[in-house]
């Protein structure tokens, strides 16, 4: 965030891609969901690494929710 505001002309304000930033970082991304796969491995689950293609979708679905949020919400507030 601070190298994004060091090229900010106006210091201080937030910019449209530190509101894509924020956003994304709060949809918090998920590749491989490693805490769950050890969560249900120490259940002795049969096959732990099933949860993986759901949490991609899960994953996907939020980020992109959250950036048409964001889309919606500058075209409102402009």
């Amino acid at each position: 965030m601070q190298e994004l505001d060091s090229i900010n002309p106006d210091k201080g304000t937030i910019t449209p891609e530190m509101m894509t930033f924020i956003v994304i970082n709060t949809a918090s991304i998920q590749l491989i969901p490693f805490s769950v796969i050890g969560i249900l491995a120490g259940f002795g689950h049969g096959n732990p690494a099933a949860v993986v293609l759901p949490v991609l979708i899960a994953t996907a679905i939020s980020t992109m929710t959250a950036l048409l949020v964001l889309a919606l919400f500058r075209k409102i507030f402009r």
